[in-house]
């Protein structure tokens, strides 16, 4: 299964309404990061950070909802799960190559270098998993592969 597919099933059990698009779903993924980070507390609490296999079976679960918000967040925002994965691997493989992964912020890139040979095409999100959002965000990539996305910006009528 492909994010994507995963993105429109997750979806389709989707039940809050239009009026708390995004709002709804970052709460939601706030809860459930939490109920990740109690259960871990507790093992490092009570099993000395031993993880059981019935406690890696509970933390898996809760990924799973985490992930769920995580589909319903991009959505709201007018996003596939393919794009948000592919931005953030570029992001990340910018850091490596310019020595920034560790450190702190979020635009902590020294130069632009891309990734050669990716494969990656200009236009690589379709908005095809429907929600509150009509248009279609983008990346562009120079022939280096640096990549931008444009973002028109969602009026929620707020």
């Amino acid at each position: 299964m492909t994010l994507n597919e995963y993105q429109e099933k997750a979806m389709a059990t989707a039940i809050y309404g239009e009026g708390s698009a995004v709002c709804y779903p970052i709460l939601g993924l706030v809860g459930e990061a939490g109920e990740i980070a109690n259960k871990y507390k507790k093992v490092l609490r009570d099993n000395e950070g031993m993880i059981s296999q019935e406690t890696r079976l509970n933390l898996a679960k809760e990924l799973g909802d985490v992930l769920w918000y995580c589909a319903a967040l991009a959505r709201d925002l007018g996003f596939d799960l393919n794009l948000i994965a592919t931005m953030n691997v570029l992001k990340l493989a910018e850091r490596h190559a310019t020595g920034t992964i560790q450190g702190s912020g979020d635009d902590r890139e020294k130069v632009s270098v891309g990734i050669k040979g990716s494969g990656i095409p200009n236009n690589i999100c379709s908005n095809s998993t429907g929600g509150p959002v009509n248009y279609v965000p983008t990346v562009t990539t120079n022939e280096n592969l640096n990549y931008k996305v444009d973002v028109p910006p969602i009026n929620y009528g707020n």
